[in-house]
C-alpha cells in the first residue's frame, strides 16, 4: 500500500484557490440592484448559497494555513456561517449536506487539535461537496 505525503502548504493553497474561483464563478449573474422579496417559504436567496460556500472555504483555508488563529471563536465564526445557508443545502440535496456536515465536523476537530494537515483536508473535501452541489443546483 502507497504511503500518502501530506498535503504541501503551497499545494494545499492551489488547491484551495482553484476551488474558491470555481464556487465564486458559480455564483449568481444577477447584477440588479433590487433587493429580492422574502417568499412565504423563506427561501434563500439566488446565489446565497454560492455565496455561503465561498465565505466558509475563505475562512477554513485561512485557519488551516495558520492552525494557530484557530480559536474557539475563529472555529464558532466558521460554524455560524454554516449554519447561515445550511437548511437552503439542506431542503435540496440530503447528500450534499450530509457530506458538507462531515467536513465541517472533521474540520472543527482538526481546529480544536491545531492539526493544520486535518484542516486542509477536510477543507478540500467540502470544496469538492461545494463544487458538486453548485454544480446540480447553480441557482
Amino acid at each position: 500500500m502507497r504511503k500518502r505525503r501530506p498535503l504541501s502548504p503551497v499545494r494545499f493553497g492551489l488547491v484551495a484557490l482553484a476551488c474558491m474561483s470555481f464556487v465564486a464563478a458559480c455564483g449568481s449573474d444577477d447584477d440588479s440592484s433590487e433587493p429580492a422579496e422574502a417568499s412565504e417559504s423563506e427561501e434563500a436567496e439566488p446565489g446565497a448559497v454560492a455565496a455561503g460556500y465561498a465565505a466558509l472555504l475563505e475562512a477554513m483555508t485561512k485557519l488551516s494555513a495558520d492552525p494557530v488563529s484557530a480559536t474557539d471563536e475563529a472555529l464558532d465564526a466558521v460554524e455560524e456561517t454554516w449554519e447561515s445557508f445550511e437548511d437552503a443545502v439542506k431542503d435540496e440535496d440530503e447528500d450534499a449536506h450530509r457530506a458538507s456536515e462531515e467536513a465541517l465536523d472533521s474540520f472543527l476537530e482538526a481546529g480544536e487539535d491545531g492539526n493544520s494537515v486535518a484542516m486542509g483536508e477536510a477543507t478540500a473535501e467540502l470544496s469538492a461537496t461545494a463544487a458538486t452541489y453548485l454544480a446540480a443546483h447553480p441557482g
